[in-house]
């Protein structure tokens, strides 16, 4: 096929013609799908319960500080979470408010993003691609910082956009030095997202607009100074809790090892680049995302021959990425959580290799454009059946399910006379109190437990400690999941210790479904002096 055949098919950038309904056809798809998975209102699991915990336990001065559970998560989210937990409580769709709607305005700037970069159905196919994603549909659901890593993203790579076709817009530039120093305290990867538009405006500046280039060194200085600003004050305590987290062997194998003589590892490169950082709009682990990398890699080869600024904007935070990553400062795309800032580079530029794809099987304009609109149809399909999911199995976890129904029944049983006493997991007295939090299954337990109790929660105490209660006591333990192994005849001899002063127990075993998951209620009377 001819180049001018090829942009005849395509179109220009931001005249969508006849395509425009089907954009916006993917468009709303991906936004119902969005409120589905919002309004079907999973319970907590295990990851969303570390980070829930904190709006519990901390206030707005310790939040700069480190959180419960070693999360690293930026102190911006997490102000405004605890913000708007204390404005409507702590109910899971309050939780996920922010990151929806983060989600939503993610999905809206994403569509005109498609439109302005390229041509009209590599716009089309695009959005479709990204409408079918699974990823940024769950992260924007989900009590975690990632749907606002996207729109971060998203926003400042529309203002960089504005000014890589025009360099002399000092309206976009004193735009884009606050959206900068802000991103920063509601973004980590915000971080690699911004240093790497500021760098690329700055090389595009010294060529066309030279006067720009100063002004670009002043955001990239407002960057800067910016994020020492919040290490200092937050990010560096949470780094020290979290030390331990960059031996995980998720964070491991997200790691370059350029420390090996022979440089580059191919083999690291090809697995984390068809692995689930790719997964758009499905993949996995282990090359299941090998057909989106080709066709990312096919965009890129087009892009290279007609719209190179596309992928200067598109691509720049992928060094800087890579820069932490060899330094084992932040992982490289083990998984798409962690990569949700790069995911609609990825999501644009497998469009316009599909479009490629369809224009070398096909060939004539119009056979393209018929094609695009099939393929377009088949991944809304695709939504909706993940949508159908979501309504049949509104839960990652059946255990999930379990704790919230069964700790919410306790809840409303409980008066608030009562004591609720919370032993995780058997181990040595006077250790750590036979407590054993690590677990994604024992925090959402005691997240549950600390919501909807109308009366007091502690840990495990000595019995010498426990604190007089004018109703019963409730020793509350579990078993199963992911928690670690419980030994029932440490937690027998603690019950006996409470006999003389409670009484004996009524005891209750409920099954919270799943992973063999048990909860364990000892229920004391009142004291018997």
């Amino acid at each position: 096929m001819s180049r001018s055949n090829s942009l005849a098919t395509v179109g220009q950038p931001g005249s969508l013609g006849t395509a425009a309904r089907w954009v916006l056809a993917a468009v709303a798809v991906n936004a119902l799908w969005r409120c589905v998975r919002y309004g079907v209102n999973f319970p907590l699991w295990g990851d969303e319960a570390f980070v829930a915990m904190s709006l519990l336990t901390h206030d707005v001065r310790s939040m700069f500080g480190a959180l419960d559970h070693a999360q690293v998560v930026p102190v911006g989210f997490m102000l405004a979470e605890l913000a708007v937990t204390k404005w409507l409580g702590l109910s899971e769709y309050v939780l996920r408010l922010i990151p929806f709607i983060a989600g939503l305005l993610s999905l809206v700037l994403y569509w005109r993003l498609a439109v302005k970069m390229l041509p009209r159905y590599g716009a089309l196919l695009a959005v479709a691609v990204f409408a079918a994603s699974y990823y940024p549909v769950r992260h924007a659901a989900e009590v975690k910082p990632y749907s606002v890593d996207m729109l971060a993203a998203l926003v400042m790579t529309h203002i960089a956009w504005g000014l890589w076709r025009r360099p002399d817009r000092w309206g976009l530039w004193g735009l884009l030095a606050p959206v900068l120093g802000a991103s920063v305290w509601v973004s980590y990867p915000a971080a690699f997202v911004g240093g790497g538009l500021v760098v690329a405006l700055g090389m595009r500046a010294m060529r066309v607009q030279r006067r720009a280039a100063w002004t670009a060194l002043a955001c990239a200085l407002v960057l800067g100074l910016s994020f020492i600003a919040m290490w200092k004050i937050s990010g560096a305590d949470q780094s020290q809790s979290a030390k331990g987290v960059s031996q995980l062997p998720q964070w491991v194998r997200a790691f370059p090892g350029i420390e090996k003589p022979w440089g580059l590892p191919l083999r690291w490169f090809i697995d984390t680049h068809t692995g689930n950082f790719m997964a758009y709009p499905f993949g996995g682990k282990n090359f299941g995302s090998t057909g989106t990398f080709i066709l990312v890699i096919v965009g890129i080869l087009r892009m290279w021959r007609h719209r190179r600024g596309v992928l200067a904007v598109l691509l720049c935070p992928l060094p800087v990425m890579f820069v932490a990553a060899a330094l084992h400062k932040y992982p490289y795309g083990d998984s798409a959580r962690i990569g949700q800032h790069v995911a609609p580079a990825i999501c644009l530029l497998a469009g316009v290799g599909l479009l490629v794809l369809l224009q070398y099987l096909l060939g004539k304009p119009r056979k393209v454009a018929t094609a695009a609109r099939v393929t377009v149809a088949l991944l809304l399909i695709l939504a909706l059946a993940q949508m159908a999911r979501d309504l049949s199995v509104p839960y990652k976890f059946s255990a999930d399910v379990g704790a919230r129904r069964v700790i919410g029944e306790l809840a409303r049983r409980a008066s608030h006379d009562d004591l609720l006493v919370l032993y995780a997991n058997a181990g040595t007295e006077g250790s750590d109190l036979f407590l054993h939090y690590g677990s994604g299954s024992g925090v959402r337990n005691r997240f549950y437990v600390r919501r909807n109790a109308p009366c007091p929660v502690i840990d495990a105490v000595l019995p010498t400690n426990l604190p007089a209660v004018a109703g019963g006591v409730w020793v509350i333990s579990w078993q199963g999941g992911d928690a670690a192994p419980r030994t029932e005849d440490v937690l027998e001899a603690y019950v006996r210790t409470l006999v003389p002063t409670l009484g004996e127990p009524t005891v209750e075993h409920h099954d919270l479904g799943g992973r063999g998951e048990i909860l364990t209620v000892h229920r004391f009377g009142q004291r018997t002096e």
